[in-house]
């Protein structure tokens, strides 16, 4: 995004949506300061408990899950390659493992650390990346 001059404004909330024919307005507070922000789409990718869902008086269709997640930005010295994408489901636990752009860099992300010991490597889906 910083390549892009676009910046991530952290602690902001979402007051109040308002659109028409051309365009969607935002009505946000950030730093207990009201600003508003016009633009040509909204896009509700904030959760479960979605402002905009609310804001829209939409259904929340799905299921919402009380697990802990960690995510981590690592370097990894593994057999496992670094250009798949490596995901183990279970009805208990998540476990993945995403490749990113870097010498050796994985994104794993799980709810139980103990999965690839207690369940072995062979029980990993597998997605290779294409270069």
């Amino acid at each position: 995004l910083q390549q892009k001059n676009i910046s991530v404004e952290w602690n902001t909330k979402l007051i109040s949506i308002s659109q028409n024919n051309n365009e969607v307005k935002a009505v946000v507070n950030n730093k207990n300061e009201q600003q508003e922000i016009i633009a040509d789409w909204l896009i509700g990718a904030d959760g479960g408990k979605s402002i905009v869902r609310h804001l829209l008086n939409l259904k929340f269709e799905g299921n919402t899950y009380e697990n802990i997640f960690y995510v981590a930005d690592t370097k990894v010295e593994w057999d496992l390659g670094y250009n798949e994408l490596l995901l183990y489901l279970s009805q208990k636990t998540f476990t993945g493992f995403f490749p990113m752009k870097g010498e050796k860099k994985i994104s794993p992300s799980w709810d139980s650390a103990r999965t690839i010991s207690e369940r072995g490597r062979s029980n990993f889906f597998r997605y290779t990346i294409p270069h």
